[in-house]
């Protein structure tokens, strides 16, 4: 299949008409530029900031560009990652997730590197049974030792609390389980690399159910660790009930 020039003077059969159409149809001859019609790349945009494309549909996009280096402009934008996180090295990824099938006291994330990673972001649904109440711990490489602290915001119905502990064994992650509500949901930061202490931001519903929530916390905590790289997360309480599910995001 031939693209045929058509100049002044030159008179093109059917055939050769037909053929720079498919050319054209397969967009194997966009965008072109000069006399010659020879194809450039790089050098054209598909509409411009005051004359706009409506819609563009497709199958998949192949940009030459990381994400991060792409202006996106109007009054809200939606970038969905595509499964194989090509151009998207800078967002949030999915690297483990655990969900529960059975009865459990401790769940371990191992094979991580803080150093590299940076940032974790921890997604938390934590089942628990009416009876056994209580804290959701995480141990930052089984460090079970006083080398935590804390400072939190607490919201209870109308009332408002605030305390601070500088020596603890643990960082609180997530919390649920009492006669009112099962279920709690939480989101930590940890920043994870090396040089300075690890600080964690963390903010829960702490058992919710039906149309009713406990308490809303919100925590700063941190770990006086300034020189091990972070290589695991263990989350541990009694009695945690199938279907807890947490999530390790990270920017990779």
């Amino acid at each position: 299949m031939t693209f045929y020039n058509q100049n002044r003077g030159y008179t093109i059969d059917a055939d050769e008409l037909d053929s720079n159409w498919k050319h054209i149809g397969q967009g194997s001859r966009l965008p072109m530029a000069g006399t010659a019609m020879t194809t450039t790349s790089g050098v054209y945009n598909l509409g411009s900031d005051i004359y706009r494309w409506k819609d563009v549909h497709v199958q998949n996009i192949d940009m030459s560009t990381d994400l991060n280096a792409v202006a996106i402009t109007g009054d809200s934008a939606s970038v969905v990652a595509l499964s194989n996180n090509e151009g998207f090295e800078h967002c949030f990824n999915l690297i483990a997730e655990v969900t529960l099938t059975a009865t459990a006291s401790a769940i371990e994330i191992t094979g991580l590197n803080g150093d590299t990673d940076e940032i974790y972001w921890v997604m938390i649904k934590l089942i628990k049974a009416t009876s056994s109440g209580d804290w959701f711990s995480m141990y930052i490489n089984n460090d079970d030792a006083a080398n935590y602290g804390y400072q939190y915001l607490l919201g209870e119905n109308a009332t408002v609390t605030s305390a601070r502990k500088i020596t603890h064994t643990s960082i609180y992650v997530g919390g649920a389980g009492n006669s009112l509500g099962v279920c709690g949901f939480s989101e930590s930061f940890i920043y994870a690399k090396t040089g300075n202490e690890r600080l964690v931001l963390t903010r829960m519903l702490k058992s919710g159910g039906g149309t009713w929530v406990y308490q809303n916390w919100n925590f700063g905590s941190i770990w006086n660790n300034i020189s091990d790289t972070i290589t695991n997360l263990k989350f541990s309480v009694a009695d945690i009930q199938p279907n807890t599910n947490i999530q390790i995001w990270t920017k990779r």
